[in-house]
């Protein structure tokens, strides 16, 4: 058996204080959604993995609207849950919160053994201490996640799951097929409340009042490599949009991480960006959705803008691997770029073209 944090120093102590013994890997799947009263999801700490098992929820509300699903979630994420119907609660942490030899981490612990789930499922992929450790501390009678030889001794339920070239949003429709649920990923969007959409609406028409003309959001962080389109290409692209389609434009991130450089670009534009208040994460989601067309690298907004099922042109570099490309989605392309070399304007107005033309979903 591989180690895992069980057998750490730090395991063991946690598992002491809470006195907890060794749990039983039994479990039955045939039958286990109608004895199931409550359902706490993991989160991994990347927004998309949220978007990604968001079908889940619904689709798990929808056939058994008696369970009570509750997801922790990082603090910077849990503004675009706090609305979403078919949730009962949210646990909320900060990332410190995750320092396992914290006293945070250990009340973090104590809360989630004392909510007394019936299933836990962990969100991430990878090996992920804390949050394994949560799964298990639970005593919950199913913990399920992705296959890793570290979690045989702390889930047991774990889907192989060979995702290399597989859009990563396939996951949660792999791990709920365990649970006996059938959806199909590809064609779910993510959608805001009436009210919601309508206000973003009124704030861009203040800004746009001209309907007809385009909106494009650009998001200019770095992606999930953590590399992305060099600034003056994206610079580049972004004043070529804006003269030939006669377009608006909204700078847009998801966190103020990289907002100097988001200002240092805006003031070397020739056109001119939209000016946008500050905003939390589900009122940036809502002007997401208004927009004609997005565009971004590799980043947890491109991903977004897929779920929302906003027309969306992925800039990814070689370091972006397919599993992150969305699949059987007419509306998305993606064009990857080299290092020391730019991508045809040519290339972007085809690919622009192809996508604002295409069915939705």
């Amino acid at each position: 058996m591989s180690s895992s944090i069980l057998t750490s120093p730090f395991g063991r102590i946690a598992l002491r204080t809470l006195g907890m013994a060794p749990l039983d890997r039994e479990f039955r799947v045939s039958g286990s959604m109608d004895s199931m009263q409550k359902l706490l999801l993991v989160d991994s700490g990347e927004l998309s993995d949220i978007i990604f098992f968001m079908p889940a929820v619904k689709e798990i509300h929808k056939r058994y609207p008696g369970i009570e699903i509750h997801v922790m979630v990082m603090d910077s994420w849990a503004d675009l849950l706090r609305k979403e119907p078919g949730l009962a609660g949210l646990i909320v942490y900060k990332q410190d919160q995750l320092k396992v030899r914290s006293s945070s981490y250990f009340r973090l612990l104590k809360e989630i053994r004392n909510r007394a789930f019936d299933c836990v499922i962990l969100m991430g992929e990878h090996v992920d201490p804390p949050r394994d450790l949560i799964a298990y501390v639970s005593q919950a009678a199913m913990r399920l996640g992705v296959f890793q030889p570290e979690r045989e001794s702390i889930l047991n339920c774990m889907v192989r799951w060979r995702g290399q070239d597989r859009y990563k949003n396939e996951l949660a429709g792999e791990m709920t097929r365990v649970l006996g649920l059938r959806f199909d990923p590809h064609t779910w969007r993510f959608t805001m409340r009436q009210e919601e959409s309508r206000a973003a609406e009124q704030m861009v028409h203040f800004r746009k009042p001209i309907k007809d003309q385009m909106l494009i959001g650009i998001d200019t962080s770095h992606g999930k490599s953590s590399k992305r389109f060099s600034t003056d290409n994206m610079r580049y692209l972004v004043d070529h949009l804006i003269e030939k389609m006669r377009a608006k434009i909204m700078l847009m991130q998801i966190d103020g991480s990289e907002a100097k450089e988001l200002a240092d670009f805006r003031r070397r534009l020739r056109g001119e960006a939209l000016d946008m208040p500050s905003q939390e994460l589900r009122e940036t989601v809502a002007m997401l959705s208004q927009c004609s067309l997005f565009v971004s690298g590799n980043t947890e907004l491109f991903h977004v803008a897929v779920a929302t099922g906003v027309p969306s042109i992925g800039l990814f570099t070689e370091s972006d691997g397919v599993r992150w490309e969305p699949r059987r989605r007419e509306q998305v392309a993606i064009l990857r770029g080299r290092p020391g070399e730019s991508v045809p304007l040519s290339e972007i107005d085809e690919a622009i073209e192809q996508v604002m033309h295409a069915s939705p979903a």
